[in-house]
């Protein structure tokens, strides 16, 4: 809650500086990936989309870097919440359009 209330804080500071202009933003990082950028410009040549299938195969071990945050052993929600906001962030930045259904399995 503190952090959520210092964020709160600073936006509304921020606001204060700049009024009639809406400062806002979610902090999506897959927006920026190289990768990302040149295949929604690819896409885009190929049409609207009528379905799209993703495939992402991760190990979480000991030996993957993100493996040594404590958080991230005991998330909740597990590697699907963790990773999964990024990887429908990165679909609705490619197609174009909200994404209707989204199904995952894991083991």
């Amino acid at each position: 809650i503190n952090e959520l209330e210092t964020a709160l804080s600073t936006y509304k500071s921020i606001s204060a500086d700049a009024p009639g202009q809406i400062i806002w933003s979610v902090a999506e990082n897959y927006r920026f990936e190289p990768a990302l950028i040149e295949g929604k410009k690819l896409i885009a040549d190929i049409g609207k989309m009528m379905s799209v299938q993703v495939i992402v195969e991760g190990s979480m071990n000991s030996s993957n870097p993100y493996f040594s945050s404590s958080w991230r052993r005991s998330f909740t929600g597990g590697f699907i919440l963790d990773m999964g906001v990024h990887f429908i962030a990165g679909l609705r930045m490619l197609v174009g359009c909200e994404v209707v259904s989204v199904s995952a399995m894991t083991s």
